[in-house]
């Protein structure tokens, strides 16, 4: 009776054994398939939530700091705040527009203006300026501060229709085009705050109206400035 039963199990296992064998060709396509799948989905739902984290930023940076943040950065008026920093913003386009390097210094930090002055000088080899012209302001935004023992930083988004063309020597178009467009950028504006007034960075001594007082060396005021200038991309 044992014998029985161990024979028959034995039997369909063999059986069993043999029906895998025989169509595994067949399995091979569908275990690959069903693999590709599970990874496709994966992926998917990873840029899922890629996606979901990216509109999130860029919701916020379209919405105005809360009452608690503008009061550390000891402002009443916000749109006061913005029409001063849009100044300093349209200030630099236009100086950047007209090659007036002293603005475009007196307006952004040393590492933006070296950004910019250095493809002015490539434009310039290659016979070619960049025009940016007609700036009206859409839309702007404070969407966060940080400050800290020495530094005050804003972040904004500003929203402008512009023209935004390449030009020859002889004024001839040779990239971009008259039309105005509408781009959103994130300008992010940076000052000193130390308390114990400007130092000067080539001895330390004190400054008195952008002069050192001890080596004469030229110091940009604490005056808000332009610290990098970024394209939003939805």
């Amino acid at each position: 009776m044992i014998e029985n039963i161990f024979t028959t199990i034995i039997t369909i296992l063999l059986i069993l054994v043999g029906i895998v064998i025989y169509f595994w060709p067949i399995f091979i396509p569908i275990f690959i398939f069903s693999a590709i799948r599970k990874n496709m989905a994966n992926k998917k739902m990873k840029q899922n939530v890629i996606h979901a984290e990216e509109k999130t930023v860029y919701n916020k940076r379209f919405t105005d700091i809360n009452k608690e943040e503008l009061r550390s950065l000891e402002i009443n008026d916000i749109n006061q705040l913005k029409q001063y920093l849009y100044a300093i913003f349209l200030d630099f386009e236009k100086a950047y527009n007209n090659l007036d390097y002293k603005t475009m210094n007196k307006n952004s930090t040393s590492k933006l203006y070296n950004t910019y002055h250095s493809a002015i000088l490539l434009n310039l080899k290659f016979a070619q300026k960049k025009i940016i012209d007609n700036i009206e302001l859409k839309r702007m935004f404070i969407y966060s501060s940080m400050n800290s023992q020495y530094r005050q930083t804003i972040y904004t988004t500003i929203e402008i229709e512009y023209v935004s063309y390449m030009e020859d020597y002889s004024g001839q178009i040779i990239s971009g085009t008259t039309e105005p467009i509408t781009e959103a950028f994130e300008v992010v504006f940076v000052k000193s705050v130390q308390k114990d007034g400007i130092k000067c960075p080539n001895c330390a001594a004190t400054v008195t109206d952008g002069v050192c007082d001890y080596c004469g060396t030229e110091v940009k005021s604490t005056d808000f400035e332009i610290d990098s200038i970024k394209k939003i991309v939805q």
